[in-house]
């Protein structure tokens, strides 16, 4: 966001005391960070636009993207607060900005028969699996591209790692609000900035994918700018927020039936100075990887050796690390169905293991590994190590 004299701002408060903090490793932008003194948001600038269309790229550092994968991943991690919120039979109308490849479309309607959806997409290529679909009405562009009136109101708007793609985080959110009846929700998940305060991290936070990015506090503050009140807000995940909705008005209807966790403020805003510690903890965990990729050698040398996940971790322990996926069987379900191969080693789904006898599986996986766990064991894995695990034995 920029003033009339090109001034870069605060797209959350309009500020004008923003602080450079660093440049992301890996930057194919040009992109740097700016920190706002005066409510925290953490911004992106970039002094170079994208390429119209970007080839897929599980990096480690910024320039990771282009996958579209990630929404029916958490789809998944968010069912139970879906499934408060909405009906099981009945008229119900929800609006999914950033359809992506139709993962919440196809859940809303296993859950309720008689909902409409509305889906808002800008990727054509990746909608053709719902795109006919008659309780769907698909829309490709972005959301700033669509009035109001052509849109309607919505019992549920559903913005799931939308809104730190935003042109304008607080415009989209403020156009969310408008589109919401008068008892409506607003469900939003971004990713949570206090990853970059983790032990063990070695990929770069600040993708040049995302423009804004997020810690509870400045997430707070930019609802407090837009109009809207937390019902519900999840404080217990590092990876992710997730945060539901209503019109700051709002004080009766589908809310009754919401379970509202109040906001302890137990984490701490991000301030300036982190961003120089973040970064010399991912550089200095990743010389680490070495050690841990020497394991992973060890371990192959002896046995039959799965790697279940196959973005940033993986990528990070190759790049980074020295280590050889082709000494491994490669897993990952979300990611098989959409790239054929990671480093040159072909990404297989989980049912390979019901065909090849694997003694260790290693998670390559952060938010998802207690459910990749689970999984693996009801496969028949017997060893089983987490990418934690590895690394501080490392």
């Amino acid at each position: 966001m920029t003033t009339d004299n090109l001034k870069p701002c605060c797209d959350s408060c309009g500020g004008l005391e923003l602080i450079p903090i660093g440049i992301p490793l890996g930057t194919q932008l040009g992109a740097s960070i700016s920190w706002c003194s005066s409510c925290g948001l953490l911004q992106s600038f970039y002094s170079r636009r994208p390429q119209s269309r970007h080839a897929p790229s599980v990096s480690s550092n910024a320039n990771w993207g282009n996958i579209r994968h990630g929404k029916g991943v958490r789809v998944a991690a968010i069912d139970s607060h879906l499934r408060r919120i909405i009906p099981e039979s009945g008229p119900f109308r929800v609006i999914d900005i950033g359809s992506n490849r139709g993962d919440l479309c196809k859940w809303l309607i296993s859950r309720n028969p008689d909902i409409s959806i509305t889906a808002i997409e800008p990727d054509r290529s990746i909608t053709s699996t719902y795109a006919d679909h008659h309780q769907i009405t698909l829309l490709h562009g972005k959301l700033e591209e669509f009035s109001i009136e052509k849109l309607g109101n919505f019992d549920l708007v559903v913005n799931l790692h939308s809104l730190e793609h935003a042109r304008s985080a607080r415009s989209m959110l403020l156009m969310c609000a408008q589109l919401l009846v008068d008892n409506g929700l607003l469900l939003v998940e971004v990713p949570n900035a206090e990853i970059i305060r983790s032990e063990d991290i070695v990929e770069e936070f600040f993708i040049d994918k995302h423009s804004f990015h997020f810690d509870i506090h400045s997430l707070q503050n930019l609802f407090d700018q837009s109009e809207l009140s937390f019902q519900y807000l999840s404080s217990t995940d590092t990876h992710n927020i997730t945060a539901i909705c209503s019109k700051a008005s709002t004080e009766s209807g589908i809310l009754d039936e919401i379970e509202i966790d109040a906001f302890t403020g137990s984490f701490k805003p991000i301030l300036p100075d982190e961003f120089g510690v973040y970064q010399e903890r991912v550089l200095g965990n990743r010389n680490r990887l070495k050690s841990v990729a020497q394991r992973l050698k060890n371990l192959a040398e002896r046995q039959s050796v799965a790697i279940w996940g196959a973005t940033r971790l993986l990528d990070a322990l190759v790049v980074h690390g020295g280590s050889e996926p082709n000494r491994f069987t490669v897993i990952d379900d979300y990611l098989s169905g959409h790239i054929s191969d990671v480093h040159g080693v072909r990404v297989e789904s989980s049912d390979i293991l019901n065909h090849v006898e694997v003694d260790v599986v290693v998670i390559l996986a952060r938010s998802s590994e207690s459910e990749i766990r689970t999984k693996a064991r009801t496969l028949g894995a017997r060893h089983i190590y987490s990418f934690r695990e590895l690394f501080a034995d490392s």
